[in-house]
This record gives structure tokens, C-alpha cells and sequence, in this order.
């Protein structure tokens, strides 16, 4: 798939994609607050943040937060992302690994967060020490003792502070939204530019139309991209999705997209004549010894295969296509093709040639050497006297000889004989005399 129009993803908040911070934007050192109410872990969460937000407007991914100790102690921080909201408690989404800074510095992480969720750090120790909490007017946090340790927990707070804020702050990278696409329908075949508006889209990595990503996207603005679809099944709906960094965005009837029904067109094959044969295709769907039919999609480029059967031959197309060779045809209508098939005719007779004839009259003996001209698996002599005038043809091979041979005129006759055990017609003869 082709993104155009798209910014490389770098550092903690990857270029081009929409994303917001939660916690105070400037992060001051000031006052602190220590784990001191109920056993360690305990977790600091934020609920108004002076100057900046502490729920996330939408869903998206953190892949970033920062923490700025207060006191000289060190303590292990984790970042927990908090959700379902319930009274004074929340249950735990997610949870970072330890940060690896203290300082304000970034700490790389995958949190997903959904709309409204908050954030809040779990502290270790339990001394003198913990995230920094400067006096902040109109700021308010809440505590848990303990804290947050894994996914999935559901606590209650047991402290509220207000005038204070915990300084520690997150990159939210909004997961893409999708609030219209159009057209919403194509052909089967692709190729619709369908144009997405939403929100948080300009950090785009693929679109997809159900599970197949988009031929290409061009990327308009953070409000509206083009995607080019895919082909799909035709009279089926799919999903258009959008991923970003912040993950992928939900669908609704909105994100909706039709594949029109496929048009098709019938290929309609016969055979005939003296003989007998198949026809077959490429795409698969004509194979038959007498007639079939088979329905294809618009356009579709198909080649019918011609193939006779023993003892036949494949002697020529009629209809659609025309001669001998492949028949080659684009479905852009109803169409249909004849095949004829003949009986193979057999081989033809081979000539025969006598070579050569050696006569003696004084051994009472005639050889003759004789070859065919063609194709020929053997051979049938015949000597004819002048007392007998029929033919009576025994198989031989040359030479042949014939002895003793009384005083008398003689024809010899040969003819050779093909696979198919047709003989020569006009078998080859000499006529000689013993004296």
C-alpha cells in the first residue's frame, strides 16, 4: 500500500500523527508528597489538571510520560492508566513499565487509552519521598494506599488533596476517527477513490477495506485522506478502517462500504463431428466432452484448450473463435464457442520398390532385394507362374529367395505393409524367365 503525504515517525510523539498531552503541559518541582497514609505502592492521580487536561478527548495510544521527583530518596514510578469511573474509585487499564527517569524526562512506553480515561503514577517508597507536588491553586488529586499494581484492579480512593498538583504528564497520540466516507460503493474490481473525514488522520499508516489494506492513500489533512479500494467480493460490505500510531479507529454504519454486485457472462462450449474430444479453460470452470457452460466475470480474459480423444483430431473452432490454435476470449458478453473433432484417418499405404533382382537359370533360383518408400513394418511376397495367375502373398523380408524354380515364366510381386496393416495397393513387380 502507498502513503502519500505522510511525515517519518521519530521520538516519543511520532511526527504528523495528533496528539495532545495529559498532566500539566510544564512540569515544576515544589513540594512533594510522600507515601505516608496506608502501605506502599500507592498511586497519585491528577483529577483537574491547571492549565491543561487530565482525561483523554478520545482513544489513542501513550507512547510517552514524564515524572519529576520531589525529595532525594529514589523511587520506582510507574504510569497507570485509569478508566470506568465510579464515585472516588477507578479500575486500572494499563500499566507502564518502571520509569527509567525521574527527572522530567521522556520514558518511552504503549499505553492504549480509551475516551475519558485518566492517568495516574504509583509511587514505591515510602519514606520521605515521591512525585513532586507543588502548591497549585484550583488543582485537586487523588490517593490510593495501596496503589495500582496491575491491570484490571478496581480501588477506591482513600485521600483527596486539593490545592495540589503531582507533576508528571503523558503523550496521548489520538487514534484516527472516522465520521464519514463517500462514495460508499464500487465495483468488485477496485479502483474507487473513496475520500475519509474524521479527526486525527494525518497520522495515517494504512487503510483498510475489512481485512485487505487500500491500494494507495493520500493523506489530505487531519480532518480528510483518499484511499483507493481494493477488490473484494462482489455484494459484500466491509468495514473501511484507519491505523495510526494511536491505533485503529472504530467503525460504525458510517465506516461502511459496498462492493457492487459483479456482473457476469455465460460462455456457452459444444462439440461435435465425425470424432470426439475435450474442451477446457484457463480460469477453470469449461471442461466438457459434449457441451457445458460455465459464467464469468466482466472482463475476464479466458483461453479454451482444444483436446481430441484417441483416434481423433481437433479440426477447428466455429462461433466465437475461429482455426486450430488456442481460442482466446474476453467475457464481455454472453458468448458461445463450437469444437469439432474428426475421426483420425489412418496412415496412408507405403509404395514398395524392388532394389534389386538376381535370375539364374542354371541354379533354378531368383533372390530379389526390395525396400519400402514410407513407413512400413513389413512386407508380403508372391510368385505367380504362368500356370497359376492369382496371387497368393506370404509375409517375407529381402531378400527373398526362391529355389529350385522349374523351367517356366514367373512374376514376383511385393507389397509393404504399415502399422495400421494397410498394404501397398500397387505392390512392385518382375517378371523373369528360367530357361
Amino acid at each position: 500500500m502507498l502513503i502519500c503525504a505522510m511525515t517519518s515517525l521519530s521520538g516519543a510523539a511520532p511526527a504528523g500523527a495528533t496528539t495532545v498531552m495529559l498532566g500539566p503541559p510544564t512540569l515544576t518541582s515544589g513540594g512533594m508528597r510522600i507515601c505516608n497514609l496506608p502501605p506502599c505502592p500507592a498511586t497519585v492521580v491528577n483529577e483537574t489538571v491547571v492549565g491543561g487536561r487530565a482525561a483523554a478527548p478520545a482513544a489513542g495510544t501513550i507512547t510517552a510520560w514524564r515524572v519529576l521527583q520531589g525529595g532525594s530518596t529514589s523511587v520506582v514510578y510507574e504510569l497507570v492508566v485509569l478508566g470506568n469511573p465510579t464515585g472516588t474509585g477507578y479500575t486500572s487499564r494499563a500499566i507502564s513499565g518502571p520509569a527509567l527517569d525521574n527527572a522530567g524526562n521522556p520514558n518511552l512506553t504503549s499505553l492504549a487509552v480509551q475516551a475519558g480515561d485518566i492517568i495516574g503514577v504509583t509511587e514505591s517508597a515510602s519514606a520521605t519521598s515521591g512525585v513532586a507536588n507543588p502548591s497549585t491553586t484550583g488543582a485537586s488529586e487523588r490517593y490510593f494506599g495501596p496503589g495500582f499494581t496491575s491491570p484490571g484492579q478496581s480501588q477506591t480512593s482513600s485521600d483527596t488533596i486539593g490545592g495540589f498538583e503531582a507533576q508528571y504528564n503523558a503523550d496521548l497520540v489520538l487514534a484516527p476517527q472516522i465520521f464519514s466516507i463517500g462514495p460508499a460503493t464500487g465495483p468488485a474490481v477496485g479502483g474507487t477513490e473513496v475520500t475519509i473525514s474524521g479527526q486525527s488522520l494525518d497520522g495515517a499508516t494504512q487503510v483498510s477495506f475489512g481485512s485487505t489494506p487500500a491500494a494507495s492513500v493520500t493523506v489530505d489533512s487531519s480532518t480528510r485522506m483518499r484511499a483507493i479500494a481494493p477488490a473484494g467480493a462482489g455484494g459484500s460490505t466491509v468495514d473501511v478502517t484507519v491505523t495510526g500510531p494511536g491505533g485503529t479507529s472504530a467503525t460504525s454504519n458510517a465506516t461502511k462500504f459496498t462492493y457492487q454486485p459483479t456482473r457476469q457472462h455465460t460462455l456457452v462450449v459444444a462439440n461435435g463431428g465425425t470424432g470426439s474430444g475435450r474442451v477446457t479453460s484457463s480460469p477453470a470452470g469449461i471442461d466438457c466432452g459434449l457441451i457445458c457452460s460455465h459464467a464469468y466475470d466482466d472482463g475476464t480474459q479466458v483461453t479454451l484448450t482444444a483436446t481430441g480423444a484417441a483416434g481423433s483430431v481437433f479440426a477447428g473452432w466455429t462461433g466465437a473463435c475461429s482455426g486450430t490454435g488456442a481460442c482466446q476470449l474476453q467475457m464481455s458478453l454472453d458468448r458461445s464457442v463450437s469444437a469439432t473433432f474428426i475421426v483420425k484417418p489412418p496412415p496412408k499405404a507405403p509404395n514398395t520398390q524392388i532394389s534389386r533382382a538376381t535370375i539364374s537359370s542354371a541354379k533354378h533360383k531368383a533372390t530379389f532385394r526390395f525396400k519400402a518408400l514410407g513407413a512400413a513394418t513389413g512386407f508380403q511376397c508372391a510368385l505367380v507362374s504362368s500356370k497359376h495367375k492369382k496371387p497368393k502373398f506370404k509375409k517375407c523380408r529381402s531378400p527373398t529367395t526362391y529355389s529350385p524354380l522349374k523351367r517356366g515364366t514367373y512374376t514376383f510381386e511385393v507389397r509393404a505393409i504399415n502399422v495400421a496393416g494397410r498394404a501397398d495397393p500397387s505392390p512392385a513387380k518382375q517378371k523373369f524367365k528360367i530357361r
